[in-house]
């Protein structure tokens, strides 16, 4: 039950911390995503999907290790791992 609550936690951070940066960003339709060896800007994307990947792909990979861990704990309950390998 601690896990998913970590995760919750983490999830929401990475959430306000977007929602800052949309706020401070607020004058710019499209930002920056990535400059050349020179300093100068390869390309840009659209202010609400660039600021939206990072707490989506956050929250992804935080479902996958909650998951990852619920099947985990079911198989070492069911005798699937030897307990000595879970610590």
């Amino acid at each position: 039950m601690v896990v998913p609550i970590i995760a919750l936690f983490f999830g929401l951070i990475s959430i306000a911390i977007a929602i800052r940066a949309n706020a401070s960003l607020r004058q710019q339709d499209r930002v920056p995503m990535q400059w050349g060896i020179n300093g100068e800007v390869n390309w840009t994307a659209p202010r609400l999907i660039c600021l939206s990947i990072t707490p989506a792909i956050t929250i992804g990979i935080l479902i996958l290790f909650c998951l990852a861990i619920r099947a985990v704990s079911l198989r070492c309950e069911s005798g699937g791992i030897p307990k000595s390998v879970m610590g």
